[in-house]
């Protein structure tokens, strides 16, 4: 016994340092391995019954099918100022589409459309000037055209009485009574009439050929024309974004507005959060290991989260195409939670009536049992 003491000994300190060894390999694994721990996720959904035929409990949030609307100004990010408070934009109120609740400072608005108008007016005074110097021009080539007829016409028939009168004194000549001082006289008026008639003739060509052409002065004021249509357009659009209108009927879930409140770039939150006139609807998420389970049609009972004997009926009316982070507050998937596990959404179509007709909310927290032992 006593010579296999040292044996024993030396066996338990290689055990020992092989241990360490170990330990030590295992701490620095652990160390240089860069991938956290998974966290535990915390589940929404459970099964109401051990097979895998049944169905599920989830947990669910009432809503409408176009969710929460968050409302800011039509020009938000741009800076803006509230200047009046509409009576109607006060939390619980119902609102019909287009009704005002909130009117922006629109100063800068106006103006802008002030110098719309002044430059329109301007342009159009521009075309007016333009199109009357076209008309004065088309006016004057007209009678200056009948003028120079007249004077063709004149000269043609001074012509036609000198031609006359040659012939006569031709007559007059045989029988003695003109001499030929007389006739070469009256042959040379005729040549200088013609010529007389030629130059008039040109004149009158000269008249009607003349182009009047106003196109590229019409072109111009008429473009400028349109520019400033257009600007008022633009001015007339920007006043009407100087409004915060419901943007269908419904009501008023919170108000986040004060007289003088100035929204910007750095404004996180928004004027008015906005619910649809619409049927309720309640959202449920399904895990991911039970989403097998739920199938369009299947009957559901929904329980109030803090009070089990109130409840309503249901039914699967939508299933969601994929697993997506769960709404926020204001109803939309939060790319940001990346550690938080990924559910299916389904819809559920609320039955009338209940359990003494209770009314549900809007954001009302329910616990769903869908297609199970109800």
């Amino acid at each position: 016994m006593r010579r296999m003491l040292p044996i024993l000994v030396v066996l338990g300190a290689i055990t020992l340092v092989v241990s360490m060894m170990a330990a030590g390999n295992g701490l620095q694994t652990r160390a240089n391995d860069p991938t956290p721990p998974t966290p535990p996720q915390q589940r929404n959904t459970r099964a109401n019954s051990g097979s895998e035929g049944a169905g599920v409990v989830a947990y669910g949030n009432v809503d409408v099918e176009a969710g929460q609307i968050p409302l800011f100004p039509p020009t938000f990010p741009q800076p803006s100022y509230i200047r009046r408070i509409s009576d109607k934009a006060v939390e619980g109120a119902q609102v019909k589409k287009d009704d005002v609740l909130v009117e922006l400072d629109d100063t800068l608005a106006r103006l802008k459309v002030q110098e719309a108008e002044a430059g329109l007016k301007q342009a159009q005074g521009k075309l007016s000037q333009v199109q009357a110097e076209a008309d004065r021009a088309t006016t004057t080539q007209a009678a200056l055209k009948r003028q120079q007829e007249k004077a063709v016409e004149a000269k043609r028939r001074e012509l036609a009485s000198a031609r006359i009168r040659y012939d006569q004194l031709r007559d007059l000549q045989a029988k003695n009574f003109a001499n030929r001082f007389e006739v070469t006289a009256a042959e040379e008026g005729i040549k200088a009439l013609e010529a007389a008639l030629d130059v008039e003739t040109l004149k009158l060509e000269q008249v009607i050929n003349a182009k009047i052409d106003f196109s590229a002065g019409m072109m111009q004021a008429e473009g400028a024309v349109d520019q400033y249509k257009a600007q008022l357009e633009q001015a007339k659009y920007g006043l009407s974004l100087m409004t915060i209108k419901a943007p269908s009927d419904g009501t008023i879930l919170r108000s986040l507005v004060t007289d003088g409140l100035q929204f910007g770039p750095q404004s996180k939150q928004p004027a008015f959060l906005f619910l649809p006139k619409s049927p309720l609807i309640v959202r449920v998420d399904i895990d991911q290991d039970f989403a097998h389970r739920i199938q369009i049609g299947q009957q559901a009972v929904l329980f109030d989260d803090t009070q089990s004997n109130v409840r309503w009926k249901g039914k699967v009316t939508r299933i969601g195409t994929s697993f997506l982070p769960r709404r926020t507050s204001v109803m939309l998937p939060d790319p940001l939670q990346l550690s938080e596990g990924r559910v299916l959404e389904c819809i559920v179509t609320v039955e009338e009536g209940g359990s003494g007709n209770p009314k549900l909310r809007v954001g009302q927290k329910l616990r769903v049992s869908i297609a199970g032992n109800q």
